[in-house]
């Protein structure tokens, strides 16, 4: 007859010594700790997203009151041309300065409705960044 040794390992105890739990109760920490300083970021940056779509649309507001208010002087001082040039004799040496004057009126309403269409882009960007709808942002 012949003997057979085995040497048999079982791991059901296998770092559960308090060592194991204590390494695994530090880890949770630093996890929290992590965790934390994750959300901490994720907030610092979410603020700084809204403050920056915040200026932008406040930039595009005033930029289109700007070019509202030159396009209006520019289509006043058109209309002053006009009538002014109201003679055909009159107009014919003037027309250099007509057509310039209605050019420029021309110009400043494409400025403005670039403005407008800037300024509404800015007002959805700010709204989306709050997490509101486009459309429910007032």
């Amino acid at each position: 007859m012949s003997q057979i040794n085995l040497k048999l390992n079982v791991p059901l105890l296998k770092g559960g010594g308090t060592e194991s739990a204590a390494g695994f109760l530090n880890a949770a920490r630093k996890n929290q700790e992590a965790a934390v300083q994750d959300y901490a970021f994720f907030i610092t940056g979410l603020a700084n997203d809204v403050v920056h779509a915040y200026w932008d649309y406040r930039l595009a507001v005033d930029s289109v009151k700007i070019r509202e208010m030159s396009r209006d002087r520019v289509t006043r001082i058109a209309s002053q041309v006009n009538l002014f040039a109201s003679d055909a004799k009159m107009k014919e040496k003037i027309a250099q300065v007509i057509y310039t004057a209605e050019g420029a009126k021309v110009s400043k309403n494409r400025v403005v409705i670039e403005a407008q269409q800037a300024m509404e882009q800015a007002r959805t960007t700010f709204a989306l960044t709050l997490g509101v709808a486009p459309e429910k942002f007032t």
